[in-house]
């Protein structure tokens, strides 16, 4: 009879075991995605309760605040790419390109932090999920295909980047966000112009 209590009782305390990891489990997803959430429902919740009816000056509120959340996170990225440029480059464009990417995009996210607190938007201090996936897919590549792979990046990230500050610098009233917007249009063409230079010096390295 002892042993069968002993044993129930073993069994309990495996089972409370068992319940308590799978509970720490379900509540740690991964970190990257739930600061996008919580990032996304702070300024929903701002903007539904009026907080920033005085910031954000705009007809478009919403696409104005996602604006800025998406210029976070394409500084952080590039900061983030920029450094493992630098380290792992075979190429002297490919390096210099990840100094030139690291050093204006912390800058550009130490003004976007500024104008974001004047605005009252909770934008993201750590990388997106998208933003890590594509970090951890380039540093599994080495060599001559780590180089092609980071101009391809650089190209498709510029593009996808002009287009948004394009949509902000042209729809946005908001007077500081479209002259945010304005302003880093020629740097980011001109980061382009630098990426395309570099994806054809990539090329002409493999081929030799």
């Amino acid at each position: 009879m002892k042993s069968t209590i002993e044993f129930n009782s073993k069994l309990l305390q495996v089972f409370a075991i068992g319940i308590a990891v799978l509970g720490i489990s379900a509540c740690t997803p991964n970190r990257a995605q739930d600061a996008q959430e919580t990032t996304g429902d702070q300024n929903e919740a701002a903007l539904s309760e009026g907080q920033n009816e005085a910031t954000l000056t705009s007809n478009r509120p919403e696409k104005d605040a996602d604006f800025l959340v998406f210029a976070a996170e394409s500084n952080l990225e590039e900061i983030s790419l920029g450094k493992l440029a630098q380290e792992k480059g075979t190429i002297s464009h490919v390096k210099e390109l990840g100094a030139e990417m690291q050093a204006h995009h912390e800058t550009a996210m130490t003004n976007l932090t500024a104008l974001a607190q004047t605005k009252m938007v909770t934008i993201p201090s750590s990388i997106a999920e998208d933003g890590r996936d594509a970090y951890d897919d380039l540093n599994e590549e080495s060599g001559a295909e780590f180089d092609k792979v980071y101009a391809d990046l650089m190209v498709e990230k510029h593009e996808d980047a002009i287009e948004r500050y394009e949509e902000a610098a042209e729809d946005s009233d908001d007077a500081a966000i479209k002259a945010m917007a304005t302003a880093a249009l020629p740097t980011l063409r001109s980061h382009l112009e630098q990426s395309l230079a570099c994806q054809e010096a990539c090329e002409e390295a493999k081929s030799l």
